[in-house]
Parts: structure tokens; sequence; C-alpha cells
């Protein structure tokens, strides 16, 4: 099935660091079978180690190795009788890690920005309750550096309109108003409305008593790529230098040291021109809903007034995990976007289908498809009729399935397809989309390939004909593969 599989085969003959990773892992994960059928000896142990350590210079694709390492060595060395000593260190190492990286002080629908490897994160939560908010309990918080830090620090927090949304209002006018103050008087720009070409915002002196603010916004002619984002460069203050702040106690707080923070609540996007000078009325804490200028409205931005908390990593632990992820992705963006699908299930529905297409036959950097259509509809079937068997056979293999190569195969496909899906949510504010490919996942193509030709298997039985069929079927693909790429290069 590998060597006939038009889309990791076009990509194989490819001089890149995508076969590399292929082969690493595929060395990694074939060592780890080893050890877990086996059990520990030099040999096994000195290869799987060896090869993981390969994947950390191939490529970081492949790096889910590394995460997967630990998992392996515990299960092999804790075997038979003593395997529940392996299964309780997992479970409470699962357990701490949960506890020391992941808070749910983070807003849902409000995504921490894409943030290259030299942006160090803001630690704080954007979600934070204050006194002061208009709204509800809690209000939006960043903190803004008066002057440049040594390492760069520039905040960026921002909702996707989904198209449906985006796609009603362009063209026409708008106004975006939100509540604002900070701890001390500050100049800033307002909350940013962009479109793939433009973007709009006003200049703000902000004081630390609430005020609300608005303006209108006549939105050009365009698609469906529309976010607001919040874009916090470094500053300076109307005051001049800074204060160190004061804690409770009368104490210099040194983590305020340079930064003042800034809270934005009751956020609104309205169709329409508003009054400007007047905030609106809302019919609930969340900021759904309201009349303003006398006219109901429905916002058309999500968790407005930021009472609804989402999970985050933690900013020591997000800052360590992009200097390795691809794009630089940061882990609290992804996370966020996949807790958000009334922002980020349209896309991640074009991805999904995307990765499908590029893994079975769609070539190039993902532009170069099959010149039937309708032949993906057929690869979507013969996926369905695998899982169906996967099914089938799993149910029938039960009780002799192994548990830690299942584990160890889920793991690894679960991480591999898993980032792939998700790791374009990082190009959301972008002006453009990035549709990840199959390549990606690539690693993990002999488990995949496992999978799908054990479903086959699972499904046709002794039935040999079956594989006759498949691979029949598989060689097709790749004549009429062959004939695609030479219609879509004009050689046909």
């Amino acid at each position: 099935m590998m060597a006939l599989l038009p889309g990791f085969v076009e990509l194989m003959t490819a001089v890149n660091n995508d076969a590399a990773a292929v082969a690493s892992f595929s060395l990694f994960c074939w060592g780890s079978l080893r050890l877990l059928r086996q059990g520990a000896s030099w040999l096994n142990l000195l290869w799987t180690v060896a090869s993981a350590g390969l994947t950390y210079y191939s490529k970081n694709t492949a790096m889910i190795a590394l995460v997967a390492l630990p998992i392996v060595l515990l299960l092999a060395i804790f075997r038979r009788w003593l395997r529940w000593i392996a299964w309780f260190i997992l479970g409470a190492a699962l357990l701490a890690g949960l506890a020391f990286s992941f808070s749910a002080d983070d807003a849902l629908a409000w995504y921490r920005g894409h943030a290259w490897k030299y942006v160090v994160s803001q630690i704080p939560g954007f979600r934070q309750q204050s006194e002061e908010a208009p709204l509800g309990r809690h209000a939006l918080m960043i903190e803004v550096p008066l002057q440049a830090p040594a390492r760069q620090k520039q905040t960026v927090v921002f909702q996707v309109l989904p198209p449906a949304i985006a796609q009603q209002i362009f063209g026409r006018e708008v106004t975006l108003g939100f509540w604002v103050w900070s701890s001390q008087p500050i100049s800033v720009t307002s909350p940013i409305l962009k479109t793939a070409q433009q973007e709009f915002s006003i200049p703000v002196a902000v004081t630390t008593q609430p005020q609300f603010l608005a303006f209108q916004i006549q939105i050009p002619p365009g698609s469906d790529r529309l976010w607001v984002e919040f874009n916090m460069k470094p500053v300076q203050s109307n005051g001049g230098q800074n204060p160190p702040a004061a804690s409770a106690e009368g104490q210099t707080d040194v983590s305020e040291l340079g930064t003042a923070r800034l809270f934005y609540d009751g956020l609104v996007l309205a169709p329409g021109s508003r009054p400007v000078d007047s905030a609106p009325l809302f019919l609930d804490e969340n900021a759904s809903a309201g009349i303003w200028g006398d006219q109901p409205f429905q916002n058309l931005l999500r968790n407005a007034s930021f009472e609804t908390p989402v999970p985050r990593v933690k900013s020591h632990w997000d800052d360590l995990a992009t200097q390795v992820m691809p794009d630089n992705a940061r882990p609290s963006l992804m996370l966020a976007a996949l807790a958000d699908p009334a922002g980020s299930a349209y896309y991640f529905r074009i991805v999904a289908r995307h990765l499908f297409q590029t893994f079975w036959a769609r070539f190039g950097w993902g532009h170069v498809p099959l010149v039937w259509e309708w032949v993906y509809e057929v690869l979507a079937g013969v996926s369905g009729l695998c899982l169906l068997g996967c099914l089938i056979g799993g149910w029938r293999m039960r009780r002799r399935l192994p548990g830690d190569v299942i584990l160890l195969v889920a793991l690894c496909m679960g991480l591999a397809w898993g980032l792939s899906l998700a790791r374009g949510a990082v190009y959301l504010n972008y002006p453009f989309y990035y549709f990840p490919t199959a390549r990606h996942a690539y690693p993990v193509i002999i488990p995949t390939l496992l999978f799908l030709s054990a479903g086959w298997l699972g499904l046709t039985g002794e039935w040999k004909l079956g594989r006759v069929i498949l691979l029949t079927f598989l060689a097709g693909l790749g004549i009429l593969s062959i004939f695609s790429i030479a219609v879509f290069y004009g050689k046909i």
C-alpha cells in the first residue's frame, strides 16, 4: 500500500527533510514495537533511543517520538504482572502535567496570537476579575510594556468572525465599541478591525476609570476574511516614567515594573451607524445583544464581555513549545481554536478535507488535484470501509489485541494528525489562509497504513480476491495521478 500510495510516493521523490522525518520516525516505531513485544534489551533500547534522537535532527513533525519515548520505555521495563506500575506512573504523570501545565484564565473565542520564537508571551491570563468591569465580573487584561524590553514582547489577542457573518457586513457600515481603562494613564491603539487588505482603528487616551469609546467603519467589499485584534506594542505612558506598582501590602510588585495593565470589557461590533457618544444597553452580561441608538442589535463578537473561560497552556511551557513547534505555533492558540467551533469549525473542515486529499492523491504543495474530483468521494468510501473493517476486526480480536501496542500507535497517530490539523490555526489572523498538507503527518505513514490495511483485511477476511481488488484499485489510482499531473502542467 505504501509503494502504491500516490501522495506519499510523490513526496518521497523530492529532496527534502520530510523523507528524513519519515525514515527516522519509522525506525523509532519499529524499535518501539520490538521493545514492547520482546522486552528490554541493549539492542532494542539503543535502537529506540537513537532513532528518537534522530527525529530531532530530521524535522519537527517527527519529534512526537520524543513524547512517545518515555511511555515506550516505561511499558518495556514494567512488563507482565508489573505492568500496573507503568500505568500508575503514566496516570500520575498525566494528572501532574495537566495541573502544572494548564490554566483556565483565558477567554473563550479570543486567541493568543501567533508569536515567533523570540516573542515572550504574557504570563497572566487575559481573562481577569475586575471590580471596575461595567459588564459582568471579568474583563480582558493585557499587559502593555511602556518601553521595548530586551526580548520582544508584543501581545496579540484576536477573534475571527466566521465567514457567514463576515460576508453579511462586507461593503456595509459597522460600529465598533468598547469599554476601556488602565492601571495608569497611557495612549494606545484601539481594538483593530482587520480585513485581508485593510485595518481600522483609532488612537485612544486611556484613563484609570472605565470609559466607553466607539468608532464607525465603512467596510470595503471583500470575501470572508474579517477579525478583531488587540495588538499591544510598547507605548509611552502619558505621565512620563512609569512608577512601580504597589501591592496590597505597599511593597513594589517587580512583575509590574515597566508595564501597565490595560482592561477591556463589553466589546461590541454592530451593523449600521450607531452613536459613538453613548454606550449600548446590553440585555445580558455576555453582551450578546442589546439596544444601541434606540435600535436593537445582535453583537457580531462572541464572549464579548469575557465571562466564559477557556483552558490554555501556561506561559512558560507555551513559550518553550513554541521553540520547536511547526511554524513556531503557539499551543494555547491551537487549543483555543479547537475549543471555539463557532469561530474555527469552518477552517478545520477545510483543513481536514485538504489533509485527506493530499494524503491520497493531491500533489505539489497541495495545488495539483486529480482531474476527476469525484474520485475523492470514492477514496472517502474506501477509507470508510477500512474504518468499518477495523471496528469489525477489532471486535473479533478484542481479547488478543495488545493494549500497549494499540496505545503507542493511537498516541503517535493522534499527535501527528491532530497537530497537522491544528497547526494552520496560527494563520487565522493573517491576510491569507494556510492549509496544512498530509506531508506533516507522513512520519506516521506506517501506523496509518497498518490501520487502513488491517481494516480492509478485517472487512474481507480470508477472501484473497479482496486484496487483489485493493491493490488493483491503488495501481489504477497511480496511473490516474500521473495523468492528472501531466494535464495540470500542460504536458497532455
